[in-house]
C-alpha cells in the first residue's frame, strides 16, 4: 500500500501569498476610488492657487490706479544735492528758480572746563545751578559729593530744552575736561540780536573751573531764492516756492545754485501696460487650466471645461473692456478704449484671443489734453455730494467678487478644496485601517488553518503507519500458512 497523504497542505502552503494578493486587491480598489478623488482634488487645489495668485498681483496693480495722480509727478531737481535737495507737488509750478543757502540754521553750544570727568565738582552742603535757556530760567539741584559725570546726568535728567555730555580734552592743562550744554532747538529767535540762547551759572559748585563760554552762536537759516531773502529756524522749506519742499543740507555762500521744477509722465504709460501685461498673463493661465481637447473621449487635463474659472474668466474679461458706467456722460473718458487700449482677435489665431494690446501713443496724447478726465476716469470723483466710481473701483469690486474672504469664488472654491481633502483624508486613513485589521484577520485566520492541516497531516502519517503495520502482519500470517 502506497500510503495515505493529502498533497500539497500542511505547512507546504504559502499563506502568506494569499494574504497579500488578498490585501493588494483591496488596496488597489481603494486607490480606484478614494486615491483617484484625492489626485482630481489635489491638482484642483494646485490650480486655483495658481490662479488666486495671478488675480491677487492684478488686483493689486488695479488697486495703485485708485491713487492715479501718481500718473503725471512734479519733480525738483537741484543743481547741487549736496546744498539741497527738494521734492515738489503737483500744484508747484513748473519753473527754475536761483537759490543760495547763505547759513544753515545750528545748535548753540556752551563749554566749560573741569579738573577731571571723574573728579568732584562740589564737596560743600547740596546746592544748585542755573541754565537760561531761551530766556527761561532752570534750576538744577547738585548734591554735595557729584563728579562732572554725575552733572551731566542730573542735567539731562532735569529736561529743560538742552543736552549735556562731558569728555577729557587732553589738551595738557590743569582743566582738560569738560562739559558741553547744547540747545535742542535750531536757530537763533533772536535773530542774530547779541543774546545768547544758553546761559550758564555755575559759581555755586566749589570746585575749579573756568568760567562757562558759548563756543557755538546759534545762527538761522538764510536763504536767497531769486533775490528775495528768506530766514528760518528749520533746515526745510515747505511752500517757500509753492509746492515744493526744500531740504536744506549745508551753506555755500555767495554761490547761486539752481532749483528746476520739471512735470513727467514717463512712468504713465509704464504702469497702464504694467496692468495690462498682468492681465494678459492672467487671461492666459486661466485659458491654459481649462484647455478642453473637443478631439479627444477622455480629457487628459484634469480642470478641463472648469466653470467656476470659466465664470472668472468670462467676467473679468467682460469687466475691463466695458465701458463704466457709473461715471457721467460729461467724462470724455469712460473707458480703457478711450485710452489706446484694444483687445485682440485673431481668426487664424486664437491663443491671444481675449488679451489687450496698449497703445502708448493715444495714451500720453490724453495725458497732455485730457489729464483731469483721465484722472476722474481710474480714481472716480465727487461732485455735489454724490459719487462717481472709476475703474479702479469698479474692477476692484469685481477682483473681490473672486478672491475676498468667505464667498469670493476662487476663495470659497479653494475652501470647498480643503474641506473635501480633509474629508478625503479621513476616509483615507478608515480604509487603512480596515485593511490592516482585515490583513491581521486574514493572517491570524491562516495561522490556525496551517495548524490544522500540520495536525491532519499528522494524524495522515500515523494512519499509514498503522496500515503498513497491518499489512506485514497480515503477510507473515499468510506466509506461515504455507
Amino acid at each position: 500500500m502506497s500510503g495515505f497523504k493529502i498533497s500539497g497542505l500542511g505547512s507546504g502552503i504559502d499563506f502568506s501569498a494569499y494574504v497579500q494578493a488578498i490585501i493588494s486587491a483591496e488596496q488597489q480598489k481603494a486607490a480606484n476610488t478614494i486615491g483617484k478623488r484625492e489626485i482630481v482634488a489635489q491638482s484642483a487645489q494646485l490650480a486655483y492657487n495658481n490662479v488666486k495668485g495671478a488675480l491677487q498681483s492684478l488686483s493689486a496693480l488695479i488697486k495703485g490706479f485708485k491713487f492715479s495722480d501718481g500718473l503725471k509727478v512734479k519733480t525738483a531737481k537741484s543743481s547741487d544735492s549736496e546744498v539741497f535737495t527738494g521734492t515738489a507737488q503737483l500744484s508747484a509750478l513748473v519753473q527754475s528758480v536761483q537759490l543760495r543757502v547763505e547759513s544753515l540754521a545750528n545748535n548753540e553750544v556752551s563749554r566749560t572746563s573741569f579738573t577731571g570727568v571723574e573728579n568732584i565738582v562740589h564737596s560743600g552742603v547740596d546746592t544748585t545751578i542755573t541754565i537760561t535757556v531761551r530766556g527761561e530760567p532752570h534750576t538744577v539741584d547738585v548734591p554735595s559729593g557729584s563728579k562732572l559725570s554725575d552733572l551731566v546726568g542730573l542735567i539731562n535728567s532735569a529736561k529743560i530744552g538742552v543736552t549735556a555730555a562731558s569728555y577729557d580734552s587732553g589738551d595738557g592743562t590743569a582743566t582738560p575736561a569738560r562739559l558741553t550744554i547744547t540747545d535742542n532747538l535750531l536757530g537763533d529767535p533772536d535773530n542774530n540780536a547779541g543774546t545768547d540762547n544758553i546761559s550758564v551759572d555755575l559759581s555755586n559748585l566749589d570746585a575749579g573751573i573756568v568760567d562757562p563760554t558759548v563756543v557755538t552762536t546759534a545762527v538761522n537759516t538764510g536763504v536767497i531764492i531769486n533775490g528775495e531773502s528768506v530766514t528760518t529756524d528749520s533746515h526745510t522749506l515747505a511752500d517757500v516756492i509753492p509746492g515744493v519742499t526744500l531740504k536744506l543740507l549745508s551753506a555755500d555762500p555767495g554761490v547761486d545754485k539752481t532749483l528746476t521744477v520739471q512735470e513727467s509722465t514717463a512712468d504713465a504709460s509704464k504702469n497702464v501696460e504694467n496692468m495690462l501685461n498682468k492681465y494678459n498673463e492672467v487671461v492666459a493661465l486661466i485659458r491654459q487650466t481649462i484647455q478642453y481637447d473637443p478631439n479627444a473621449e477622455t480629457q487628459t487635463n484634469l480642470m478641463a471645461g472648469d466653470a467656476t474659472l470659466r465664470n472668472v474668466l468670462t467676467r473679468l474679461q467682460s469687466s475691463i473692456t466695458s465701458t463704466v458706467s457709473s461715471l457721467p456722460e460729461s467724462v470724455s473718458i469712460r473707458s480703457l478704449a478711450d485710452l489706446g487700449v484694444k483687445t485682440l482677435f485673431d481668426g487664424d489665431n486664437g491663443s491671444t484671443n481675449g488679451q489687450m494690446n496698449f497703445e502708448p501713443t493715444v495714451f500720453n496724447q490724453k495725458i497732455n489734453t485730457s489729464y483731469d478726465d483721465l484722472i476722474k476716469f481710474f480714481e472716480g470723483f465727487t461732485e455735489d455730494s454724490v459719487t462717481y466710481k472709476g475703474f479702479a473701483d469698479t474692477m476692484t469690486d469685481v477682483m473681490d467678487s473672486f478672491l475676498a474672504a468667505p464667498n469670493g469664488s476662487i476663495i470659497s472654491k479653494l475652501s470647498s478644496l480643503d474641506s473635501q481633502l480633509r474629508q478625503i483624508a479621513d476616509e483615507k486613513q478608515k480604509v487603512i485601517e480596515r485593511i490592516l485589521a482585515h490583513e491581521e484577520a486574514l493572517t491570524m485566520k491562516f495561522a490556525r488553518l496551517e495548524g490544522q492541516l500540520s495536525k491532519l497531516n499528522s494524524q495522515g502519517s500515523a494512519l499509514t503507519s498503522a496500515l503498513e503495520s497491518v499489512a506485514l502482519n497480515s503477510k507473515a500470517i499468510a506466509n506461515r500458512s504455507k
